[in-house]
């Protein structure tokens, strides 16, 4: 953060907008996880499917090494269907992860929360190419979304709309013609009424 301070501030930008633009990259990233969070959690992942695959390896050179005793050989079985099953549960969990993750970092900046979105989309629609980005099914579950519960989503107007009002004075009791603004009305209210 503190190279990115230094780049604007070399653009010749005040502090201000320095530090709006700091706000604004904060807001982008907030949801981000740090390379070094990733590498820890990627190598965990990976040391824990070399462990499924040593286990299931070990397992069945059990089976052939229990050779007739039936009751054995199917509790291995049983093990290997959990097994099987456990490893099925995982990828399914790190599939959807991985497309949660995709999805809120497609729609931050876009909408207000973007772990509701990820919630309401189905998943099993969204396809993921190998580096874990969007490459389809997204799109069109967003478009019917927007249409459906617009409040969820940021406005696409202009942030830095203003809005002029202006008031319009009434003639005065002394019957000048002159038209008063509203402070100047209430002067000359409280100096009729007070006898000023």
């Amino acid at each position: 953060m503190d190279e990115l301070k230094k780049l604007l501030s070399s653009f010749g930008l005040a502090t201000e907008q320095i530090e709006q633009a700091m706000g604004v990259v904060k807001e982008i990233y907030k949801d981000y996880i740090p390379k070094y969070r990733f590498d820890e959690v990627n190598e965990a992942k990976k040391q824990l499917e070399a462990q499924l695959q040593e286990r299931d390896k070990q397992l069945a050179e059990l089976k052939k090494a229990v050779g007739e005793n039936e009751e054995l050989r199917k509790q291995i079985e049983e093990l290997q269907k959990a097994n099987k099953m456990q490893a099925e549960e995982y990828k399914t969990k790190i599939r959807d992860m991985a497309v949660t993750t995709a999805i809120k970092l497609t729609v931050a900046g876009q909408a207000h929360d973007p772990d509701l979105i990820a919630t309401l989309l189905d998943k099993s629609k969204i396809e993921l190419d190998d580096n874990g980005n969007i490459k389809g099914g997204l799109e069109d579950q967003l478009k019917v979304l927007k249409e459906q519960k617009p409040f969820l989503f940021i406005s696409e107007e202009p942030k830095n709309q203003t809005t002029t009002i202006s008031f319009k004075g009434t003639t005065p009791a002394d019957g000048s013609g002159k038209q008063l603004d509203n402070l100047e009305q209430i002067r000359q209210v409280i100096r009729q009424n007070l006898g000023f």
